[in-house]
């Protein structure tokens, strides 16, 4: 069981699956923002790094609201708009692997 802010117990299935990938997928976010080098400051570039900041934010937000699946599509979409900056060729960054390296 996953336990809310309240201290609560969340059941299993799709609202407890969306509580743990949410917390691992904000916990990537955050690393991967602090190791973040953007390439082009041009282009718009610092704009979609700031989207993806802002959704961060809406994640973290939902997550406390207890509001697990907007959570977990905010955080989706962070990493969307960083995966794309990184595919172009416009950042550099890593994401984390394994469980060491991600927060419980």
């Amino acid at each position: 069981m996953i336990e809310n802010k309240g201290g609560s117990e969340i059941r299993g299935g799709i609202e407890g699956e969306a509580v743990r990938l949410a917390r691992i997928y904000i916990s990537k976010l955050d690393k991967a923002l602090n190791d973040l080098k953007v390439r082009d400051e041009e282009g718009g570039v610092g704009e979609v790094v700031e989207e993806a900041r802002r959704y961060l934010s809406d994640s973290r937000y939902y997550l406390e609201g207890e509001a697990y699946l907007a959570a977990l599509a905010a955080a989706s979409y962070a990493e969307g708009l960083l995966d794309s900056l990184r595919m172009l060729g416009l950042a550099e960054f890593e994401w984390p692997r394994g469980k060491s390296e991600l927060a419980p």
